[in-house]
């Protein structure tokens, strides 16, 4: 027993175990810490200071023989714990309930500011009367948001996915190979002026401001930009300038690697702390690296699994998962992972991952 004590002293998690008439029997250091003092006192004074057993506590179905892993926010101490909980049968036959549990404060302020940021970030370019797109060098949109949808005069993207960007958008078609000429040359353009017609055939005077886009090869393949009324470009220029840099200060800025993937598996996110851990540069994780790469054979496939069920968070979603991952060199390194799927207009377009290095 001392021995178990030692051991449970040393952990950074909290442990506590109480009898089935929730007196507290034991406690280590970090609970003492956080708690203070419980032993012989009721669970429910010394972890949440109330008289009573807490609304939330579930430690009966613990002395029931399940054992269980759940989140809680702890207002009293503004913190929220990761939870584990499992039934501890003693040598007279009687079950006390032991608890395992994690501060997940940190992580879980920012997942919200991430989250807050993505929703932001799409708001912004879905609600704000600027165009964004991106096209291919044939002259397809393969992207596009609704306001440009909106000012163009089309249904929605499916329609505008299938016009012709030199025939029907341009009023002359002359001049969407002028403006081929002048981003390929010196790979972007900036309030390029243009006339465009709308579905309806009438004039829309436009300002450009696009990049091209290359493949790993450094073929160009594309092109991203920005289309404004004349009026209101810039007004719209700062506002998507502050959104861009909030949202990449805040992915890049971050403690945890952070990554994330499309559907098809592509990294379209790479931070400086996932640099770190995995010791790719971004742009070899960009045009080099499979998401599966950064595991053991067959772990990404249980990872996936694991966010469509139930267990680790609910559907969607995967919290303080601890799994071994692959760096550039090939050794594992152990991660706490959280993941979430990311969805747009209700079809799954990328998954999160947050990679906690431990």
């Amino acid at each position: 027993t001392k021995r178990l004590a030692s051991i449970f002293d040393a952990m950074g998690t909290g442990v506590y175990i109480i009898k089935d008439d929730y007196t507290v029997e034991f406690m280590n250091n970090s609970s003492i810490r956080a708690f203070g003092e419980g032993a012989g006192k009721k669970c429910y004074k010394v972890i949440a200071n109330r008289d009573e057993i807490c609304p939330w506590c579930r430690a009966k179905e613990v002395f029931d023989g399940e054992t269980l892993r759940w989140e809680n926010h702890f207002p009293h101490i503004n913190k929220t714990f990761e939870i584990f909980e499992l039934p501890l049968e003693t040598v007279d036959g009687t079950v006390s309930h032991m608890c395992i549990y994690r501060d997940i404060t940190e992580i879980k302020e920012r997942e919200t500011m991430l989250r807050a940021s993505i929703e932001d970030y799409k708001k912004l370019f879905e609600h704000l009367r600027v165009g964004v797109y991106m096209s291919s060098k044939e002259g397809k949109f393969i992207e596009a948001n609704q306001a440009l949808i909106d000012m163009l005069g089309y249904k929605n993207k499916e329609e505008f996915s299938k016009i012709d960007i030199a025939k029907d958008l341009y009023l002359s078609p002359e001049d969407r190979h002028k403006f081929q000429e002048a981003i390929e040359r010196d790979g972007h353009v900036i309030d390029y002026a243009v006339d465009l017609k709308n579905k309806k055939g009438m004039v829309v005077s436009a300002l450009l401001t696009a990049h091209a886009h290359y493949d790993q090869e450094r073929n160009l393949v594309g092109y991203e930009g920005i289309c404004v009324d004349k009026t209101e470009r810039k007004e719209m220029e700062l506002k998507l300038k502050k959104a861009y840099d909030f949202e990449n200060n805040l992915i890049m800025s971050s403690i945890d690697g952070i990554i994330a993937s499309d559907s098809d598996g592509d990294i379209i996110i790479f931070n400086k702390a996932a640099e770190n851990i995995f010791g790719y540069t971004q742009m070899e994780a960009f045009s080099k690296i499979h998401v599966t790469q950064l595991y053991h054979e067959g772990v990404a496939r249980k990872i996936k699994k694991l966010i469509y069920g139930p267990e680790y968070g609910g559907h969607g979603r995967l919290m303080n998962y601890e799994v071994e991952v692959l760096n550039k060199d090939g050794q594992s390194v152990p991660i706490l992972l959280s993941a979430t799927l990311l969805y747009e207009e209700e079809q799954e377009v990328a998954t999160v991952g947050f990679f906690k290095d431990v």
